[in-house]
């Protein structure tokens, strides 16, 4: 889970980089007008949907990753009552 939540991070900083230098006033990188949206308030600015979406999932896949860690940090090694929360791992019976 780690090595996951380690290179989603790194991939998502990677795509705010890569959105913050297709910019119109950087221009570094273009994409084709297909993975392109217009502004609904400014209609000339060109919004990388795809570096957007891929964001967004990379973080919920971060949260994801993170779940165990936030169950079992509170939970002393010999209460076993309280690991018996990990059972959205289980299909959330």
């Amino acid at each position: 889970m780690h090595t996951i939540k380690v290179s989603s991070i790194t991939l998502s900083r990677l795509i705010t980089d890569l959105h913050a230098n297709t910019s119109y006033d950087t221009g570094f990188f273009i994409f084709s007008e297909k993975f392109i949206n217009g502004s609904s308030i400014m209609p000339q600015k060109r919004n990388p949907v795809v570096l957007e979406h891929l964001r967004g999932r990379l973080q919920a896949l971060i949260s994801k990753a993170s779940i165990p860690d936030d169950i079992v940090s509170g939970t002393p090694y010999g209460d076993i009552n309280d690991v018996d929360a990990l059972c959205c791992f289980r299909g959330g019976e």
